[in-house]
């Protein structure tokens, strides 16, 4: 006789957390990584391979050291830099969980957890590999130390999150309707709710000003659409409901530092680099 035992809770997470790279790179950073103002809609993976940099919240820096890993998460607004010499392999991703909320969003602090030398050494070699085993393992290692970032800071949230039915509905538009047009009044309108009411339960339900949560989706979305399609610039902007491919790109740049082409070019080259 065959026994089979299922776990729906494995399951559900499954079908439910999904990890998306924004971007990615190796970093030779000098005096001129810096600003003062930072705040992403992706958190941030650094390995630290050489020198230090820091990163600074109300008046405290915290240093980012060699030999050491650090996930700065989704929403967390901070200055960063360094002295002299700051080399680091960085990830930016997104832990989507049922396709609105990121995982690591409720979190309002750096991790930072020790990580041998020698092992980002190797991270470091693997990510400049062309070859796709090496690749294969550097997305394993990511995945293995974003778990370790996940169990250190105790989150232990269920795969669907206990909302009230005015925030998780305005979830559900959002994922619906999201558009640079959807704004909180309008959001307010289509749920008959005050603008004021909304924004007050939405933040203090998910931790997060309910505007910067919608700008962060939209940003997202503009990166999967450049990354996992074909549709051009301009299609982009209308689907987005952008009023010209102009105004997205400005919107884009604003966010990256860099137009939606150049991205969408970087990341390709990134992915299948020229033989």
């Amino acid at each position: 006789m065959v026994q089979i035992t299922g776990n729906r809770f494995v399951l559900n997470w499954i079908n439910t957390l999904q990890l998306r790279l924004a971007d990615s790179g190796y970093a030779r950073a000098g005096r001129e990584w810096h600003m003062e103002e930072a705040c992403s809609s992706f958190s941030r993976v650094y390995y630290v391979h050489k020198g230090c940099g820091w990163i600074e919240q109300d008046g405290k820096r915290m240093l980012l050291r060699e030999g050491h890993m650090y996930l700065i998460p989704v929403g967390y607004r901070y200055a960063y830099g360094c002295e002299e010499q700051f080399d680091h392999l960085y990830f930016h991703i997104n832990i989507a969980l049922s396709g609105t909320e990121d995982l690591v969003s409720q979190l309002r602090r750096v991790i930072e957890l020790p990580m041998k030398r020698s092992d980002i050494e190797r991270m470091v070699i693997l990510y400049h590999s062309p070859d796709t085993d090496d690749a294969l393992t550097v997305s394993q290692r990511l995945y293995r130390d974003v778990i370790a970032f996940i169990r250190h800071a105790g989150i232990h949230n269920e795969p669907t999150p206990a909302y009230s039915v005015m925030v998780q509905d305005a979830l559900e538009l959002i994922r619906e309707q999201l558009s640079v047009k959807l704004t909180v009044e309008r959001l307010s309108q289509m749920l008959n709710v005050p603008a004021s009411t909304l924004s007050k339960r939405f933040r203090r339900e998910l931790g997060i000003p309910l505007g910067a949560y919608m700008d962060s989706l939209l940003f997202q979305r503009a990166q999967q659409l450049l990354l996992f399609t074909d549709l051009s610039i301009g299609e982009i902007a209308d689907l987005l409901e952008f009023c010209d491919p102009f105004y997205f790109s400005r919107y884009f740049k604003h966010h990256q530092k860099e137009t939606p082409s150049r991205y969408r070019k970087r990341m390709t080259e990134d992915v299948h680099p020229s033989p």
